[in-house]
């Protein structure tokens, strides 16, 4: 459920500068939790055979996110999705 989700039924990444008016934000979180979401950005993160493994999120960037946030925030995720695998076939 909520945006991260959305983003793996999608396996795209999602930025979100309004969550509030995004139908797929859960904003009950916010309202038990007291933290204010202003904006979102999330990114698959692929193990080896392309299958969504998890999401990276970020929150609130002074300004809001743009498309170089998505580029960079999709590199971040492919770096670290071979570390993850290998963690998890090492355990």
């Amino acid at each position: 459920v909520g945006i991260v989700g959305h983003t793996i039924r999608k396996a795209k990444p999602i930025l979100e500068n309004d969550p509030y008016d995004n139908t797929n934000f859960l904003s009950e979180i916010d309202m038990r939790s007291g933290y204010y979401t202003r904006n979102i950005l999330t990114a698959p993160i692929f193990n080896s055979q392309r299958n969504v493994s998890g999401v990276i999120q970020l929150l609130n960037k002074d300004g809001g996110f743009d498309k170089n946030d998505i580029k960079f925030l999709s590199f971040f995720s492919h770096y670290i999705s071979s570390y993850i695998e290998l963690n998890t076939l090492n355990e």
